[in-house]
């Protein structure tokens, strides 16, 4: 999907769901590598008491400019059941 997509989605989708929780668990730092940094975590929603869940695996570069001093390069999201 392109960024232009996607935040045409996520703008859309902003204020959407009322009664949503989200969270992330098991964060894992697998690898560094001079300015790169690839990890791995579990994202957690709850929807109007229905829990979804998936492991994220994302590339990051350190920025200093940016929030949090990183820029995400690459994200990819594989649901797990629950």
């Amino acid at each position: 999907m392109r960024r232009e997509t996607l935040l045409e989605i996520l703008r859309n989708a902003h204020g959407s769901h009322t009664n949503i929780r989200i969270w992330i668990e098991h964060i894992q730092i697998l690898y560094q590598f001079g300015d790169l940094v690839l990890a791995t975590y579990e994202e957690w929603q709850e929807i109007d008491s229905q829990i979804n869940s998936r492991l994220s695996t994302v590339l990051f570069q350190q920025a200093p400019t940016t929030p949090n001093g990183l820029r995400w390069l690459h994200v990819h999201e594989t649901w797990m059941n629950t």
